[in-house]
């Protein structure tokens, strides 16, 4: 657990930003920008990373990706 600790600590120095309890209610992409609408905000991203659990089939067919 401890990497795992140090591996966030350092993506937050780098910029990452976390969002959590923030449903995304749809995602897409212009150009190289991601835009995430949630219920309480809409967020822009060159990347998203999908760590969603049991609902990951859903943000990625909204990023277009459907197995």
């Amino acid at each position: 657990m401890l990497n795992a600790t140090i591996k966030d600590e350092n993506a937050a120095e780098n910029g990452v930003e976390y969002y959590f309890a923030n449903e995304v209610i749809d995602i897409n992409r212009i150009d190289e920008i991601y835009n995430i609408k949630t219920v309480k905000d809409t967020y822009k991203a060159r990347w998203v990373v999908n760590a969603a659990g049991l609902y990951s089939d859903k943000i990625s067919k909204m990023i277009g990706i459907d197995d």
